[in-house]
């Protein structure tokens, strides 16, 4: 028993591994945040953001409602907002709207934006979805980015869209 034992471990031991393709480190291994929620919506908040200094203007923020709305017409102002703090003391990943009306939670065309990666949607959307409201001239957007279509069932209002259909939508324009 011991000598067939002995035997099986010289072959593992002794099998020849093929050659291993090796990855090459993105921006987000070298930083230490491969896949963090936060550092992906850092990300967006600055490429949705047409007055920082990437040079896309609009780009990011039109993709986006063009992910929603197919005749998306352009917004004169842009504002995001990080860990938007809900009713309930739960934090909205990114909230993108075209201005403030002074009302408590009210704003103009606002996007409610929950960034998954590989985090399941267990988020109060409920809750989210009542903190933000939109004035009676304008629409809300409630949408989950995921790396997978979730069923939306499970989100209420909120629709599901992949950051792959949404990277599309800025491609091509």
């Amino acid at each position: 028993m011991e000598e067939k034992l002995e035997s099986q471990f010289r072959e593992v031991l002794e099998f020849e591994v093929g050659a291993i393709e090796k990855k090459e480190k993105g921006l987000f291994e070298i930083s230490g945040y491969p896949h963090y929620e936060n550092v992906i919506s850092n990300w967006y908040s600055f490429f949705m953001n047409p007055d920082e200094d990437h040079g896309f203007k609009d780009l990011f923020y039109r993709s986006l409602r063009e992910l929603v709305e197919e005749n998306y017409s352009g917004a004169s102002k842009v504002c995001i907002e990080r860990e938007f703090v809900t009713s309930k003391g739960n934090r909205i990943d990114l909230l993108v709207h075209e201005g403030y009306t002074g009302i408590e939670n009210e704003f103009v065309n606002p996007v409610v934006i929950e960034n998954k990666i590989y985090a399941s949607p267990y988020n109060d959307f409920g809750d989210y979805s009542a903190s933000v409201n939109a004035t009676k001239d304008s629409s809300k957007i409630c949408i989950v980015l995921s790396l997978n279509k979730i069923h939306e069932s499970n989100l209420l209002e909120f629709r599901s869209f992949t950051h792959e259909q949404y990277l599309g939508i800025v491609r091509k324009n």
